[in-house]
């Protein structure tokens, strides 16, 4: 699911076993890949009563882009915003939150030429110096801002559910794969009150 780059239309769901080592019994997975345009949202927000956990995907590259549906609206203004909606639906009280920061390949290219600042969310970033060292400053001052998003829309009772965030490249197929293992063993854990 993470390996492609494709626009995601209605709701898609494939299932599949934990892979390798953690591979146990019958457990089955199943994922539910949903559009996250403003006209895909109504058709799958009903579909979540009683998931363990929402794998919430957010490129971290679009800082400076426009919707696709709405060329007014930032990127990733729009991903803040349903991302805090999400966190308050009531269907996800005691659900474990995955957030995955994709398309790192993309956003550690960007950073060097486009300030985090173009960004509303992002206004108050103040880069140090070129290169690596910038590429980990921006990104953990991203990640900063969904774990505090996160924390400001998570109810005192909620916030004892597993939050996690996961640095992506989609086109990694092996950094997926132990993306994903992480997150097995997560949810195996959180299943047996670890």
């Amino acid at each position: 699911v993470l390996y492609a780059r494709v626009r995601t239309n209605g709701v898609v769901q494939i299932q599949f076993s934990p892979v390798g080592e953690n591979k146990r019994g019958r457990e089955v997975y199943r994922l539910y890949d949903v559009g996250g345009q403003r006209n895909e949202r109504r058709k799958w927000i009903h579909l979540f009563e009683g998931v363990n956990a929402v794998i919430f995907c957010a490129a971290i590259s679009e800082y400076d882009q426009m919707l696709f549906e709405d060329e007014t609206k930032n990127r990733m203004m729009e991903t803040k915003e349903l991302f805090d909606w999400v966190l308050k639906q009531r269907c996800f009280e005691k659900t474990s939150f995955m957030l995955f920061l994709n398309k790192f390949d993309i956003f550690e290219k960007k950073i060097q030429k486009v300030p985090l600042s173009v960004c509303e969310w992002f206004k108050d970033y103040q880069p140090i110096a070129p290169g690596k060292q910038e590429v980990e400053h921006a990104y953990e001052f991203v990640k900063k801002k969904f774990e505090e998003l996160y924390f400001q829309s998570s109810k005192p009772d909620r916030v004892d559910r597993v939050f996690k965030i996961y640095r992506t490249t989609a086109l990694d197929q092996k950094l997926v794969k132990k993306t994903f293992k992480l997150i097995d063993e997560s949810m195996r854990r959180s299943r047996e009150g670890i």
